[in-house]
């Protein structure tokens, strides 16, 4: 009995050994646990996308409108150019450029009378609050036989569209009127875009009632 109750013993003693190892490991996953605590800092990179957008909205620049025209022709009567297309390039170095001006009805309609206007609109070829170009526009009249100038710059009213008045024509349909013009700009003009507005005027009350734009570019001559 005594040597039943060693055994016994010895096997308790076992027991009791293995079951402190097997309570030991379960501690050890216990030391892995807080590296999750270092996930928190993934957050803080998130903050730095949200300045972004904001520099693009600085880089727009408002657009200045226009009183008439498109490079798309408008208006019952057709107006076309010649001699002067969009994107033609035209020196600032006082050269003048010949170009003529196509007044056309295809309508129905007797125009009595049709006033030729072109100005140019205003653009970004000379600093300033308005915008208007420097140089000088000529009308040819057939009559005298001599060129005669006209203001450059449409300006900052609706003036401009009374200076065809002097050239005005009957226009019936199915006819055309050309009129010859010249441009020439100076060292205070460009580089840049310079818009060529060309409009048929009703000189009964000054309504448009055709026009074209022309954007030519201005380089240094």
């Amino acid at each position: 009995m005594k040597l039943l109750t060693a055994a016994t013993a010895v096997l308790l003693l076992g027991a009791a050994c293995t079951s402190a190892h097997s309570t030991a490991k379960p501690a050890s996953t216990t030391t892995s646990a807080p590296t999750t605590t270092s996930t928190p800092t993934t957050t803080t990179t998130v903050a730095t996308s949200t300045t972004r957008p904001r520099s693009t909205t600085t880089t727009l620049a408002p657009l200045r409108p226009r009183p008439c025209c498109s490079t798309t022709p408008g208006g019952p009567l057709r107006v076309s150019f010649t001699g002067l297309t969009a994107g033609q390039h035209i020196p600032n170095d006082g050269r003048a450029v010949d170009f003529t001006v196509t007044f056309t009805n295809g309508t129905s309609t007797n125009y009595a009378a049709v006033s030729p206007v072109v100005a140019t609109a205003h653009s970004d070829v000379r600093p300033g609050p308005t915008g208007e170009a420097d140089g000088r526009l000529q009308r040819y009249n057939r009559s005298s036989g001599a060129w005669e100038d006209l203001p450059l710059s449409e300006g900052e009213g609706m003036d401009f569209m009374y200076t065809g008045d002097e050239a005005a024509f009957p226009l019936p349909p199915g006819h055309s009127v050309s009129v010859q013009y010249r441009i020439s700009l100076t060292r205070d003009d460009g580089p840049g875009t310079l818009p060529i507005d060309g409009l048929a005027s009703k000189t009964s009350d000054h309504s448009d009632i055709g026009n074209i734009d022309v954007p030519v570019v201005v380089t240094s001559g």
